[in-house]
């Protein structure tokens, strides 16, 4: 397994939408990221995987958005993707610019179906952190060359769950 890439952003969580979750719908993430690298970082922004993924693109890449749940009272954490991007360098507008020190506001639709499995029946409040990722994949096969380190946000959100 090929080491893990410096992934060169800070995340922070602005948001979580609706209040108190629920298992029967969807929420609406907001979050910061930043370029914290000395060069222009590529987020992926395309949402048409197959377009962009297809063999015979080049510089194929998924960007992944996940939440890191935490129970307040013991510390037990979970981590579950709940969104993705994807990018290729050979897929015009499938990436957004970012410069050093320049920050975007990303929204994003997550699906939070897993964490009821994990959730305990007296858990009232969860902590929630944004987590993200990225991974390459090779240029003439799909299969995911490498990952990057995961970056996670230092703040945390307590969001109420029924």
């Amino acid at each position: 397994i090929p080491p893990l890439y410096p992934l060169p952003l800070s995340v922070e969580l602005l948001s979580i939408s609706p209040q108190p979750l629920s298992p029967s719908e969807k929420c609406i993430a907001e979050v910061l990221l930043r370029n914290t690298g000395k060069s222009v970082y590529y987020l992926p922004s395309s949402g048409k995987s197959a377009t962009v993924l297809k063999q015979g693109n080049s510089g194929r890449r998924t960007f992944a958005f996940s939440f890191v749940f935490e129970d307040p009272e013991s510390g037990v954490k979970t981590s579950l993707a709940v969104a993705s991007t994807h990018a290729s360098d050979t897929v015009p507008n499938s990436a957004l610019a970012l410069d050093p020190g320049q920050a975007a506001q990303v929204r994003f639709v997550a699906d939070t179906y897993q964490f009821w499995g994990w959730r305990k029946p007296q858990l009232k409040h969860v902590l929630i952190r944004a987590d993200v990722y990225e991974c390459k994949f090779e240029e003439k096969r799909y299969f995911v060359q490498n990952f990057s380190e995961h970056a996670v946000s230092s703040n945390a959100l307590t969001v109420d769950v029924p």
